[in-house]
């Protein structure tokens, strides 16, 4: 059951933030494989220490919060420095930033649905 829950959660976010990446008009290969690797590397990371906390309803959230702000530290500086597609495309790296911001922020709008709405 656990399994599938977390299945289900990478699953929509996987989905969610792919859609952003490529409202983004990301199309290339390299930025992809980038993708997928950063957020398989957060994904697992997130879904480790949430499960190895034993959450409890009050501080999933506090805890969310918490782990979503590094993973946007850790996705921006990957975007920024190896995803060099924003630069082609929209003449400024700094885009690698909004759609960082955007895809966690569609996401962690999910991921606290999830949590408040399915066992974690």
């Amino acid at each position: 059951r656990t399994a599938k829950l977390v299945a289900l959660r990478v699953g929509l976010t996987f989905l969610l933030e792919g859609f952003v990446f490529l409202l983004f008009r990301m199309r290339n290969k390299r930025s992809w494989l980038i993708f997928v690797i950063t957020n398989l590397a957060t994904q697992l990371y997130l879904n480790i220490q949430l499960s190895e906390q034993g959450i409890f309803a009050y501080s999933a959230s506090l805890l969310l919060f918490v782990l979503e702000i590094l993973i946007i530290i850790a996705e921006s500086l990957v975007f920024y420095f190896l995803v060099p597609e924003f630069k082609e495309k929209y003449k400024r790296q700094i885009f690698s930033l909004l759609y960082v911001l955007s895809a966690n922020i569609l996401s962690w709008a999910l991921g606290g649905f999830l949590i408040s709405n399915f066992p974690i």
